[in-house]
């Protein structure tokens, strides 16, 4: 009886180890995918979508290639699903989107309210990843791809953690996933701002691109330009968007109070305007509260940001001798005074991207309460107040320097 358990063990085993190294031998290994890490989206002149997929490794043949590291395939189609199987036909491996992590559309794209036929349809199908980031850009997708390079350095495949890290520095770059864009537009509990990217053609990239914008001997002297060196594409701000249409955008000072106010602030430094001149001050976010009530359906609400902030620039000179008299209450009522603002510019563009839908729907037992309680349309006259309490982190360094 052993022994025959032992022969089935042994079977079992070797079928397992059979299929394993048959991974090695199946037609489409790992060294025939060509993986998709961006999809951009513009749009198309002779069909509805000009979709280009940005691949990861050598360059394939009938592809662009940008750098070293990466290619850039793109066609026209009415569907992304008609594209792709185009782009199938121009290349001698399989497309495969697992490790997706950036899609990039135009601005005109998510004005239209588009977006949403990509991510109600696609992503289960191509198997991509919910987490992937979604990015809007002032300029084409094909811009966004050329322009992530810098003196021949290949940025494409690093743009979503650097996105994310620009995001947890500076608190001035709006950063959400698919997942949470779904979310919003499925649930309807809140909006969502998204990372809002530029091209600036006049940045010289590397010394090949100063000698052709330049004459003379010093071509970087003599150049047009006077931005020199970095990548030609930078992100910063936020796309804001009611449901699936994008509304408007905010600027890198607004994106920053948007992500004060929402709770996804990190740090990151914030300038002050005061009598004496701008005073900047490196910030990090110790704490966030939100209340809301709701009396007679209308929705009323405070959130309460605890910040330790320490002294970059100093224009008083004597900031902390003067903090808890003076300084202090200045700077908190600026805080609340620009947050109150960001707040009226969101609702006014009917944009809930501060979250606040999220507290109110927990006013709510069930689904059905809070689809019949039509929370956009009572944003219009919610009122939310601000409380901001800011410590000053290096009082000692601050009073002892002065």
């Amino acid at each position: 009886m052993r022994s025959k358990l032992r022969l089935i063990f042994a079977s079992i085993l070797a079928a397992a180890s059979l299929l394993v190294f048959s991974a090695c031998l199946n037609p489409v290994s790992l060294d025939n995918y060509a993986y998709v890490a961006t999809i951009g989206v513009d749009p198309g002149k002779e069909y509805k979508y000009d979709i280009t997929l940005e691949l990861q490794g050598e360059n394939f043949s009938n592809a662009d290639e940008i750098s070293s590291g990466a290619s850039i395939l793109s066609d026209e189609g009415d569907t992304l699903f008609e594209v792709i199987n185009k782009l199938y036909q121009r290349l001698p491996t399989e497309l495969n989107f697992s490790r997706t992590n950036v899609f990039v559309f135009n601005k005109e794209i998510a004005e239209s309210g588009a977006i949403e036929e990509f991510f109600t349809l696609s992503l289960d199908k191509l198997r991509i990843r919910s987490s992937s980031m979604v990015v809007i850009s002032d300029c084409s997708a094909r811009e966004f791809l050329g322009g992530r390079m810098a003196n021949n350095d290949q940025n494409i495949n690093r743009v979503h953690e650097n996105i994310y890290r620009d995001a947890l520095i500076s608190g001035n770059v709006a950063v959400d996933s698919v997942a949470s864009l779904y979310e919003a537009c499925s649930g309807g509990r809140f909006d969502v701002g998204l990372s809002y990217c530029f091209f600036d053609s006049e940045i010289i990239t590397d010394a090949k691109q100063r000698d052709e914008a330049s004459q003379g001997n010093n071509p970087i002297g003599d150049s047009k330009s006077e931005r020199i060196g970095g990548m030609q594409i930078y992100v910063g701000g936020a796309a804001i968007f009611d449901g699936w249409k994008m509304v408007g955008t905010f600027d890198f000072v607004d994106t920053q109070y948007l992500s004060l106010a929402s709770g996804e602030f990190s740090t990151g430094s914030i300038a002050v305007p005061l009598d004496e001149g701008k005073t900047v001050v490196f910030a990090e976010l110790d704490e966030h509260k939100i209340s809301v009530d709701i009396k007679d359906d209308k929705v009323t609400g405070e959130i309460s940001i605890t910040l330790s902030i320490s002294l970059e620039q100093d224009t008083t000179g004597n900031m902390g001798a003067q903090w808890d008299g003076k300084y202090k209450d200045e700077m908190e009522k600026f805080f609340e005074t620009e947050l109150k603002r960001v707040f009226s510019r969101c609702r006014d563009l009917n944009s809930d991207a501060i979250g606040i839908g999220k507290e109110v729907s927990k006013k709510f037992t069930s689904a059905a309460e809070w689809e019949a309680f039509d929370w956009k349309n009572k944003y219009q006259d919610c009122e939310l107040t601000f409380d901001v309490e800011l410590i000053l982190s290096d009082y000692y360094i601050a009073v002892t320097r002065e």
